[in-house]
C-alpha cells in the first residue's frame, strides 16, 4: 500500500512539474494602416489577428503581463501592452490587438540606417517584419495554479505587401503562420 501511494505521489509530482503543454500561437492576418516611413519619421499602426490554441486536456491557461512588439531587422518599430486573456482547455482564442508605431523614436541607429532602409523597402512594395510577444502564463485547474511560465513568442519573416491603390499593407497567407515559442530565461 505504501509503495502504491509513493508511486502515485511521484507520478502526480512529475505530471505537476512537467505535464502542462505550451499553447500554440498562429498569426491569422496583419493590416498596416496609415503607414509612412521617411529618413526621420515613422507612423502607422499594425492591426493583428492571432489564434491562441490551448492543447492541454485538463488545464486552462491565463495570460497576463503581455506585451506585443513589431520589429524590422531587429529594430523596434512599435510596442503595446495587451489585456489579460483566458483560454479554456482544448479551446482556441482569437487574440486581436493594434500595435502603434513608436512616436518620435530617439535612436540614432534607427534614424541613420533603419528608417531609410524601411522607406526604401516600402517604396519597393513590401516590408518584412517580425511580431514578438512576451507574457506570463498560468496553467490552472479550478482553484489551483499548477504551473507558471514566462514565455516569448516569435513570429518571424512576415511580408507586408502594399496595395498600389490604397497604400495599405496586408499580410494574410490563408493557412496562418505558426509562431515559435520558448520559455524566457533570466538572460532575456
Amino acid at each position: 500500500m505504501v509503495l502504491l501511494s509513493t508511486i502515485l505521489t511521484i507520478t502526480l509530482i512529475i505530471w505537476f512539474l512537467f505535464g502542462a503543454y505550451l499553447p500554440e500561437f498562429e498569426v491569422a492576418s496583419i493590416k498596416l494602416s496609415n503607414f509612412s516611413a521617411t529618413n526621420t519619421s515613422l507612423s502607422g499602426a499594425w492591426t493583428v489577428a492571432m489564434f491562441v490554441k490551448n492543447v492541454n486536456m485538463e488545464l486552462h491557461v491565463d495570460f497576463h503581463h503581455a506585451m506585443s512588439s513589431v520589429f524590422y531587422r531587429d529594430s523596434l518599430l512599435g510596442i503595446v501592452a495587451l489585456d489579460p486573456f483566458h483560454v479554456p482547455k482544448t479551446q482556441r482564442f482569437a487574440l486581436n490587438f493594434t500595435v502603434p508605431a513608436l512616436r518620435n523614436p530617439d535612436d540614432q541607429r534607427l534614424h541613420s540606417w533603419v528608417l531609410p532602409t524601411l522607406a526604401e523597402d516600402r517604396s519597393d512594395g513590401a516590408v518584412v517584419v517580425s511580431l514578438r510577444l512576451a507574457m506570463d502564463a498560468n496553467f490552472t485547474a479550478p482553484d489551483v495554479v499548477y504551473r507558471q511560465e514566462s514565455i516569448r513568442i516569435y513570429c518571424e519573416d512576415l511580408v507586408i505587401r502594399f496595395s498600389p491603390s490604397t497604400g495599405e499593407g496586408t499580410w494574410s497567407p490563408g493557412l496562418g503562420n505558426p509562431c515559435f515559442i520558448r520559455m524566457r530565461d533570466s538572460h532575456d
